[in-house]
């Protein structure tokens, strides 16, 4: 079976946070409630960056405000850079 709309692209959002994480152990800390979220496709975080930012991609820009509170609930600050 097809799907009609199966040509047409998935519509993805792109949330970029500033964050307090710090180095490696912070981000395995909160790797898998990041990884476990269901509309979360691909992250990552530039811990070069003086921002520590964390790039997330998922399936609708409904789900970006959870994101923070995802890092809150572990002990991290977390805040949507928007342009």
């Amino acid at each position: 079976m097809s799907n009609s709309n199966h040509d047409q692209p998935a519509m993805q959002a792109v949330g970029v946070f500033k964050t307090s994480l710090q180095n490696t152990g912070d981000v395995l800390k909160v790797k898998p409630a990041l990884d476990k979220h269901p509309q979360i496709q691909r992250w990552n975080v530039a811990l070069d960056d003086e921002d520590k930012i964390l790039r997330v991609v998922t399936s609708s820009s409904h789900y970006l405000p959870g994101i923070a509170t995802l890092l809150h609930a572990a002990g991290y600050a977390c805040e949507e850079l928007v342009d």
